[in-house]
Order: C-alpha cells, then sequence, then structure tokens
C-alpha cells in the first residue's frame, strides 16, 4: 500500500513536471514516468487477473525493464543531472545570465538574461550545441583563466556590453566533467568607471608629458615641442589633424604656424597661412567671447557660417572641436581637432585636453617672446636695431686674433643731434638715429659688426678690411648720407678710421686712434653742418608759424638803427643781425596747431607758447658759433617791470639786445598784422609803445625808437 501511494505521489509530480518542462525536459520525464509506472501497472494487471495468463505475474519483469530504463537514462542522457529542481526560482530570477551545458557542449539549462546578451538564444536553445548559438563560445569557455574568469565585450542587439564571465566545472567520481555552468555578469558600468579613471590617469601622465617637455627644452626647440605635442594629443584623442593658429600683426591674421596630421590625412598648414581675420569674422567673434567652436556634423553649422562650413567641408572635415588661446585676456589664436575620415563626437575630457595644452602652449610661446626680447635686449639697441655695445665689445675680443687681420675700425658720431632734439623733440632726433644706423648697416658688409656705441656714437667692426677697402666704405656711407639727406633735417655724420695689422698692437689704441680721428673731423665740420641745420630750422619756422623772411628783413633793419642810435659796440650790434632772424627759432618745437590758432590761447597752450624762448636758447647753445646769442633769445620775453617769461627779469637786468628786439618786434607785429590780432597804423603801434613803456618796455628805448620813426 505504502508503496502504491508513494509511487503514485511521483507519478503526479513527474506529470506536474512534464507540463511545466521545455521540450528537452519532456522527453526526460516521459522516461521516468513510464519507469515509475511499467511495475505497478504490470501489479495491478496481475492481481485483477487481466492477463491471460492469470497465474503468472509480469511485475518482477516490469521491475526489471523499469531499472533498465533508468540505467540507460542516467548514463546515456544524464537523468541524475538535468532534473531541473527549483528552476523557476533559482534560474529566471538570478540577475546573472547563466547557461549550462553538458561535456558535449549541448545546452542543458538557459535563463532570461542570457537570451538577451547572446542574440540568438532562447529557451528553445536548450539541447543544441552552444556553438551554434555562439560561435565564438569556445575561446571563453575552454580555457578560463586561473581564477575561472574572463573578461570580454560581447555585441548584442543595441550595444556592446562588458561581461566578465565564470566557468565552473563539474565533475564526477572518475573525475570527468559532467557540465560547465557559466555565469555572465554585466560589468558595463564598472568597465565605464575603470576606463574613464584609466583615461584620466592618461590624461594627467598626457598633460605632466608635455608640461615637463616644455619645461625642460630650451625656448629655441618650441616649434618642434609643439608639433610633437600636437601628436600626442592628436593620437590620444583618436582625430586625424590637430592644429594651432596663432593672431599676427596686432591680430588681423590667423596664422597656422603648426599641425599634426594622422597617416593618410592632407596637411593644410600651407593653405592657412596668414588669414585676415575679416574673412572668418563668426569664427574670430565667438572665439574673442571665450567660447568653444564645436560640430559633430559641419553640415549642422548655423546659416551665419555657411562660409565657413564650405570652406572646411573643401579640406574634408566631417568634425571639429576648436577652444580660444588666451593670455592675459588678449586673444592669441586657437587649438583645433578635425575628423575626416568619421563624423566624431568628442568628449567634454577631450575638449578640456584641448584647453589645457592651450594653455601650455601658449604659456611656452610667451615664454620663448620673452626669451627671445632678453636675448635682444642683451645683444641689440632696441631704438636703432643695431648690436649694442656690450655685444660690440664681445665681438672685438672674439676677432682680435692674427687670422682676421686687418682688422679696421670705424666710429661713427651724428652731428647736431642735440640740437634737433631741442629743436624738434626727442622723436626727431630717434628718427636721425634710425636713419643714420640704417645708412651705416647698408653700406656694410654682412660680417661687419655694426653697433651703436653710445649716444649719438657708432662703432663698426671690420674683419680682413685693409685701409684702401676701408676708405671705399667711408665713401659709400658718405654718397648714401647725401643721398639720404632731406631739407627739413640734414644728416650728418662724422667718421673716424684706424686698422690693425699686426698682432702686437693693442686694439683698445687703435680705437682711441679711431676716436681722435673721428673729433678732429668733427670740429672741422661743425660750422658747416650748423649752418646747413639753422637753415632748415628757419625754413621749417618759416613754414609752420607766421614768422617770415620779410618779418626778419624789417626786424633786421629796426634793430640795427637803433642800437646804432644808441651807440651799441659792433659786436652787439651783430648779434640784433642774428636775433632778428633767431629769436623765435624756439617756436620749432611748439606745436602748429598752438602757432596758428586764431581765438585767445587757454591757460595750458600759454605755458606751453611761452616755453619757445628756452627751446631757442636751448638750440643755439649748441653751436659754439651762437651760444653768446643765447641768454638774448632766452630774456627777449622779459619786461620792463618784472612781469615777463620766463625768469621775471626787470629793468636793465634784461640785456640790451633783448630789450631793442622786444620793442621793435612788437611794432612790425602791430603794423603788419597776425591771424589773432588787428592791424594797427603806424600812429596807432606809436600811441601804444609810448602806453606801454615803463610797463612793458625800457622807456629810454621806446623814446630814442619813436624818433627814429619820426
Amino acid at each position: 500500500l505504502y508503496a502504491y501511494i508513494l509511487i503514485i505521489i511521483s507519478f503526479f509530480q513527474l506529470f506536474k513536471m512534464f507540463i511545466a518542462s521545455i521540450r528537452f525536459y519532456k522527453l526526460t520525464t516521459i522516461m521516468l514516468m513510464i519507469a515509475a509506472v511499467m511495475p505497478i501497472s504490470a501489479n495491478i494487471v496481475y492481481l485483477a487477473g487481466l492477463m491471460p495468463l492469470s497465474y503468472i505475474d509480469f511485475t518482477p519483469l516490469m521491475l526489471s525493464l523499469s531499472i533498465i530504463i533508468l540505467l540507460v537514462g542516467v548514463i546515456k542522457m544524464n537523468l541524475g543531472n538535468v532534473i531541473p529542481i527549483t528552476k523557476a526560482a533559482v534560474m529566471e530570477n538570478m540577475k546573472d545570465g547563466v547557461i549550462v551545458i553538458d561535456r558535449k557542449n549541448r545546452i542543458l539549462e538557459i535563463n532570461p538574461i542570457a537570451y538577451d546578451l547572446i542574440g540568438s538564444a532562447n529557451k528553445n536553445s536548450i539541447g543544441k550545441n552552444i556553438k551554434d548559438i555562439w560561435p565564438e563560445s569556445e575561446k571563453y569557455i575552454q580555457y578560463p583563466d586561473k581564477d575561472g574568469t574572463k573578461k570580454i565585450k560581447i555585441p548584442n542587439l543595441k550595444e556592446t556590453k562588458f561581461y566578465e564571465i565564470m566557468v565552473n566545472p563539474s565533475f564526477n567520481h572518475y573525475n570527468e566533467i559532467n557540465c560547465r555552468t557559466i555565469i555572465f555578469r554585466d560589468i558595463t558600468e564598472k568597465e565605464k568607471t575603470e576606463n574613464i579613471l584609466r583615461n584620466r590617469i592618461r590624461f594627467s601622465k598626457l598633460v605632466a608629458r608635455i608640461s615637463a617637455s616644455f619645461i625642460s627644452s630650451p625656448p629655441k626647440d618650441i616649434n618642434n615641442k609643439i608639433d610633437k605635442a600636437l601628436k600626442i594629443i592628436g593620437k590620444f584623442a583618436n582625430v586625424d589633424r590637430s592644429y594651432i593658429f596663432l593672431t599676427k600683426k596686432n591680430g588681423k591674421y590667423m596664422d597656422n604656424t603648426n599641425e599634426w596630421a594622422a597617416e593618410g590625412i592632407t596637411a593644410q598648414k600651407d593653405n592657412l597661412r596668414m588669414i585676415p581675420c575679416f574673412q572668418f569674422k563668426w569664427w574670430v567673434d565667438k572665439l574673442l567671447h571665450y567660447e568653444d567652436i564645436y560640430f559633430e556634423d559641419i553640415a549642422k553649422m548655423p546659416p551665419e557660417a555657411d562660409k565657413i562650413a564650405e570652406f572646411l567641408k573643401s579640406q574634408d572635415i566631417k568634425s571639429i572641436a576648436v577652444v580660444p588661446i588666451f593670455y592675459k585676456n588678449r586673444l592669441e589664436g586657437f587649438l583645433g581637432f578635425d575628423s575626416v575620415k568619421d563624423k566624431k563626437k568628442w568628449s567634454e575630457e577631450e575638449l578640456s585636453l584641448l584647453r589645457i595644452v592651450g594653455n601650455i602652449f601658449v604659456n611656452a610661446i610667451e615664454n620663448y617672446k620673452a626669451d627671445r626680447k632678453i636675448k635682444y635686449l642683451s645683444f641689440y639697441d632696441s631704438l636703432t636695431g643695431l648690436y649694442n655695445r656690450a655685444y660690440f665689445e664681445e665681438e672685438l675680443k672674439r676677432m682680435n686674433t692674427k687670422r682676421q687681420l686687418p682688422l679696421s675700425i670705424l666710429i661713427g658720431d651724428i652731428n647736431g643731434l642735440k640740437l634737433v632734439n631741442d629743436a624738434f623733440g626727442h622723436l626727431e632726433g630717434d628718427k636721425l638715429l634710425k636713419t643714420s644706423a640704417n645708412v651705416l648697416k647698408n653700406c656694410c658688409r654682412e660680417d661687419d659688426i655694426v653697433a651703436r656705441w653710445g649716444g649719438d656714437e657708432f662703432a663698426i667692426l671690420l674683419p680682413k678690411t685693409p685701409e684702401p677697402e676701408l676708405k671705399y666704405i667711408i665713401e659709400r656711407i658718405k654718397n648714401t648720407v647725401n643721398k639720404t639727406n632731406n631739407k627739413k633735417l640734414p644728416l650728418s655724420i662724422s667718421l673716424g678710421t684706424a686698422t690693425k695689422t699686426a698682432t702686437g698692437t693693442d686694439i683698445l689704441k687703435i680705437i682711441k686712434k679711431a676716436e681722435d680721428l673721428m673729433y678732429r673731423r668733427k670740429l672741422l665740420e661743425r660750422k658747416s653742418m650748423f649752418s646747413s641745420l639753422l637753415s632748415s630750422l628757419e625754413r621749417s619756422l618759416w613754414e609752420k608759424s607766421h614768422e617770415t623772411q620779410d618779418h626778419a628783413k624789417r626786424l633786421q633793419d629796426l634793430a640795427v638803427k637803433l642800437g646804432s642810435a644808441i651807440k651799441l659796440p659792433e659786436s652787439a650790434i651783430d648779434d640784433l643781425v642774428l636775433l632778428s632772424k633767431l629769436h623765435d627759432i624756439g617756436k620749432i618745437a611748439i606745436s602748429e596747431k598752438i602757432l596758428q590758432k586764431r581765438s585767445a590761447l587757454n591757460s595750458n597752450e600759454w605755458e606751453v607758447m611761452k616755453r619757445h624762448s628756452e627751446i631757442g636758447h636751448n638750440i643755439v647753445s649748441a653751436s659754439p658759433q651762437l651760444a653768446h646769442i643765447g641768454e638774448a633769445i632766452l630774456c627777449h620775453h622779459e619786461r620792463w617791470d618784472g612781469m615777463g617769461y620766463p625768469h621775471k627779469l626787470a629793468g636793465e637786468h634784461i640785456p640790451v639786445t633783448s630789450r631793442i628786439i622786444s620793442i621793435v618786434d612788437a611794432f612790425d607785429v602791430m603794423t603788419n598784422g597776425r591771424p589773432y590780432k588787428q592791424v594797427y597804423s603806424k600812429t596807432e603801434a606809436k600811441k601804444e609803445l609810448e602806453q606801454l613803456a615803463g610797463s612793458q618796455f625800457d622807456p629810454f628805448l621806446v623814446e630814442i625808437f619813436l624818433k627814429i620813426l619820426d
């Protein structure tokens, strides 16, 4: 009875399993049900006497057949290993993919998670060879790592994911593999996180590497370092081109100075030199506003950038990323990536790399500029562009050898530079220095060392130059000076030379000899030079002010008559002749706007105007031939009552020649007029002089002058 009850219960359990099982398990369940029902069926038939041979009991025979069926199932079909106990609870609810295969790689069990990661797998895959639904499986399940795990990348229907595979074999008592359980654990997010960390480490190392390369290398290697850095970041970001553009000519042009192009990609640098910024206004405006320019698809650039888009398409660019480079809030250029082969989406990390490397580049470039400037200032004169004295002296030591003999030295000095500075201002004096420097440099050979020796002096070192050749160079300099001269500002350079022909001669003595000769020639040329320069000053004064040759002639006639009337010595009469032409020479340095102004001068303008007497004094003091009239020019606007300028002298403390020029100049201005003053009649002018006698003018000289006029 108990046996019947147990067999019936087992049969119903197997029947329930049969209903719930998939096709592979239905066959095994039927075999178990048949094996279970055969003995009890034979026994019931025997007890009921339903068999023709009722006296024979077939129960033992059926039991034997059941045992044979079970043995065949266990041996051939692994029935003992595949009964899916608690399958629904375990397999279907697991978050990992699970596949169970037998020793012949047939799938014994597979859960829904595994369906998703192997696109062709489903619940009907049980019984099939795993290679049929996953051809690549063998390399993962046959040779697992020592710990039984592998990390793989499996493409599925939606996206590529990362899985960790664990292969756990089960062994029988013969130490043979019965089956293998393959567990797929989705580690995509973990892998992404690890990949981000790996990239950040790579990123940090890359930035450190680039920074170190610029720090450790001399500034002169900057272009090579930029090229190498562009290659590094281009490969890191997996782009086809990486490049840098720098602004040139005060931001008017963009110049593609450096570029890296991947293998098979056409370089564009030679086609992108010195591009006018106005041609890419939209682009430059974006950069000036600190904006990145990033388009995954060039075709999606805005309408206002159509011309730029067409230009980029002509270079086969599909995607572009550009970041501006600033230094002290000044746009210095931009750094960019191009994708030519495919459209590319850049990560924020890759754009950050561009920005960081851009900052590294611009700082390196500015350091390079600063280094060049320091070196330039160390060796060159900043005004003229010639070598400076320090460099000249170093080269003098280097060339002071037998191999460079005959070694000639030329010393030059600009005549009248101080006079030009006083008359026209230091800007004009600087122009004269630059002109002189250009003349000397252009007249010398490439190997000659042309330097600014001092304020207005130049020195030239001429190796392997005998005296005949030196004379030819001097003649060339003089001819060039004559061709360069202009009427407004004549150029005059006194030259002295000396040549070292023997190794025993002290080079400093050669320099001293050249200087002495230059100073002797300067004394000889000074008179003609000052005469020429003063003539130029007079012409300039007549051009920019109301002073004229007629005015000077009238002043000379009146001043000489008044000087003779009071019996001044001949030398003072000669001074009056010079003062008639040069008393207002200081106006040469006054703005034409002030000199030509028709209305009254304001206080600031008047202060500027009053400086002309001091400037005139400085100009003539630079000439030995004219220095003696300097004080008279300085004082010709002093008043008898002490209220004049610049020193408020009074009475006879004012030089008599200044008092005379003051009177005759005022009379001529009144009777001939100025834009800012009406014309007086002779009578009105005489009356004005009478009224101002004793205050502005010397009353004694006014009385004598009025008699002369009568």
